[in-house]
């Protein structure tokens, strides 16, 4: 508190002066402050003192950051400057006016409109990075902003990433990023574009079930999950989830890199195929299972302009399900009445006709 107090008002890099406080992380603080000459918000990460002291950290970041700086997509956040400040290293970048994934997917579900929709535009700025030769190895939740005009803004780039650090017996145990990281991560093979298509496919999972796919009681035991258990089936949390969506995400979260998506751009052409199916602003009840044909819409928060047009579209879906039915149902009457008068006659005709028999042998 006294850190976070001691940093208000001051300037940063002789240009940004701090507002305030507007996150914290494990290694890093960011800040919203004001260029002063440009007279603009900023979002600015200063990273802890005890990260920044470290070799392999000071050599990555200079270089990692640099590159990072060059990125321009409209699903990324810029990074503007780098720099050093009373030995601390920091990031300045845009100021989005937004929230992180993370929060919103706490307060309500999305959507499987919403979750492909956020799908598409992250496959869009790692497809870009990817081109670029960037692979961004922290893809979760935390790090994507989601605005208010639902755009989503992918941050971190340029972050050198510890997947694990050497203990006192000289081993490498795994010190973060659990709950996203992709198999060959937890393992310090190589990472590669499908690295990131792996956490993006956790992103998803979280997204349509509002739960994790793997989680335990320690770091270890999560990353051994990631490398050895099946994910979990999403149907089993909420059971009215698109077969679509489900096959994009046990695609991304396959255990082989070789066997997930070949690129970002392959998995935003599956999203965006499939988001055609998936009707805007309505989502289905989980409380009773039904069938695919018999969902339950429910309102989430959409106009109600969108809201009344998807209901209707529905309810005349089942007006029409309800006249074939009955149109059917009057034909199969139809048919049996009409059955059941030939059957009459044709008796009739053969008592009549049997009585005359019996009427000429007489004769």
């Amino acid at each position: 508190m006294k850190g976070e107090i001691a940093m208000i008002g001051k300037i940063i890099g002789g240009r940004y002066q701090i507002i305030e406080l507007i996150g914290v992380g494990g290694i890093a603080e960011v800040y919203l402050a004001n260029n002063i000459i440009l007279k603009q918000p900023v979002a600015i990460k200063i990273f802890h003192p005890f990260i920044s002291q470290e070799m392999a950290f000071k050599e990555r970041f200079v270089v990692e950051s640099s590159i990072a700086a060059k990125l321009a997509h409209p699903h990324i956040v810029k990074v503007h400057q780098v720099g050093i400040e009373n030995g601390s290293y920091y990031l300045v970048m845009e100021y989005i006016e937004g929230v992180p994934l993370r929060q919103v997917s706490q307060q309500r579900n999305l959507t499987p409109y919403e979750c492909a929709s956020i799908g598409i535009q992250i496959c869009d700025a790692l497809n870009y990075a990817h081109q670029c030769n960037i692979v961004h190895q922290d893809i979760k939740t935390h790090n994507i902003l989601y605005t208010a005009d639902e755009k989503c803004k992918l941050g971190d780039f340029g972050i050198p990433r510890r997947i694990t650090e050497p203990t006192a017996s000289g081993q490498n145990v795994i010190i973060n990023l659990p709950y996203y990281i992709s198999p060959e991560q937890t393992q310090e093979l190589p990472v590669s574009p499908a690295s990131d298509i792996y956490s993006l496919g956790i992103v998803l999972y979280e997204l349509a079930t509002g739960t994790l796919p793997f989680d335990g009681d320690s770091i270890a035991e999560i990353a051994q999950k990631h490398i050895q258990q099946p994910v979990p089936d999403p149907r089993k949390i909420n059971p009215y989830l698109p077969s679509d969506l489900i096959d994009i995400i046990y695609t991304a979260l396959q255990k082989q890199p070789n066997r997930r998506f070949s690129s970002a751009l392959y998995m935003k052409q599956a999203l965006q195929k499939a988001l055609t199916r998936f009707p805007k602003g309505v989502q289905y009840s989980m409380n009773t299972r039904r069938d695919d044909t018999d969902r339950i819409p429910i309102q989430t928060e959409t106009s109600p302009n969108d809201y009344q047009s998807n209901l209707s579209a529905l309810q005349k879906d089942q007006e029409q399900k309800i006249k074939r039915l009955q149109s059917e149902e009057m034909e199969e009457e139809e048919g049996e009445g009409k059955s059941s008068g030939l059957f009459f006659w044709f008796i009739l005709l053969v008592i009549l006709g049997g009585l005359g028999y019996y009427i000429l042998q007489l004769l």
